[in-house]
């Protein structure tokens, strides 16, 4: 298995059922009573996806208040079919006490549908059946086979997002988009940093989408209203070169490099940027996705640290990075 192939978080966030639990499994909500003191409470979230892999965040607890009860096996379950079960495929952890653990299961087939829970098994053992405690179930969709790996170098870019086909998806620029400018003297300035608008006067609230295909859309409404001559809210005081803008112009003109929605940004961060590839720096970049809050309106932007999403004032100077489909 190629390690560095990943199904699409567009994907894990489509296909993936992820269901809120009580506080404890044993725990009756309604009339405050304990339903099974000696069944372990377990929770268990998809942390990420891979093409035949899946690594899971596991929680497992136990009622203190009773003495006899103590976990002696804990890991995940799955199988095809709904509600798996430690009689269908597991994989143990080897520590037998309540705790918080990561866990991987590899070798799933690809385009499958598969669903896991997290389980644990109290001091009674298997043969008790109310003894082993069982996670909400969680479905996930494996990706279809590819020929394409994250980081790989394609059409002049580097690939970040794979569909659900593996044939095709998006690309990214290697490196964060600059130009020079060069002043009377000759001396040369290099700019790496862009405006989302030069000028939003009239608080012009685009509506951009946020998801992976809306990223066209979204950079031909940015540049059809802020940076063409004849738009409502140009400002020719300013140079034009807004961040929709120097997607296309880093290009050559190409009008199929645009400026990534907030969804292919986050994408970029965790298929490339999170795991070494791109070269990108610990900086925030514009995304096409513009918000309104309170009457004003920011644009969308993540931050290449850690990988948080805020939302700036559109004027602020970001870096960009173009996107471009294959």
């Amino acid at each position: 298995m190629n390690t560095n192939k990943y199904i699409t978080g567009v994907l894990l966030a489509s296909m993936l059922l992820l269901f809120s639990c009580s506080k404890y499994d044993w725990w009756n909500g309604k009339t405050g009573a304990l339903a099974n003191k000696n069944l372990p409470y377990v929770n268990c979230i998809v942390d990420s996806t891979g093409d035949t892999n899946v690594r899971l965040l596991v929680t497992t607890k136990v009622d203190t208040t009773v003495s006899t009860t103590r976990i002696t096996e804990q890991g995940v379950c799955w199988s095809t079919s709904p509600n798996p079960t430690i009689a269908d495929n597991k994989l143990a952890i080897g520590i037998n006490s309540p705790t918080t653990f990561s866990i991987t299961i590899t070798g799933l087939k690809p385009k499958t549908t598969y669903y896991i829970c997290g389980y644990a098994i109290n001091h009674t053992g298997q043969k008790d059946s109310a003894a082993v405690g069982y996670s909400t179930p969680q479905m996930i969709t494996t990706a279809a086979s590819s020929p394409y790996t994250f980081g790989q170098i394609l059409n002049g870019g580097m690939v970040f997002y794979i569909d659900t086909t593996g044939l095709h998806g998006l690309v990214c620029d290697t490196a964060d988009l600059t130009y020079s400018v060069t002043d009377t003297g000759g001396k040369v300035t290099i700019i790496d940093s862009f405006p989302w608008t030069v000028s939003n006067r009239n608080r012009i609230f685009l509506n951009n989408g946020t998801a992976i295909g809306t990223d066209g859309s979204n950079t031909l409404a940015i540049l059809t209203t802020f940076d063409s001559i004849n738009s409502p809210n140009f400002d020719s005081l300013y140079l034009p070169n807004i961040a929709a803008f120097i997607c296309r112009k880093s290009h050559g003109g190409d009008t199929s490099w645009y400026l990534p929605s907030k969804d292919a940004l986050n994408l970029m961060y965790k298929n490339l940027a999170a795991k070494g590839y791109g070269n990108f720096n610990a900086v925030n970049y514009w995304s096409s996705s513009d918000y309104s809050y309170n009457g004003r309106v920011y644009a969308w932007a993540q931050y290449f640290g850690n990988g948080n999403q805020y939302y700036f004032g559109q004027s602020i100077l970001l870096n960009v990075r173009a996107v471009k489909k294959f």
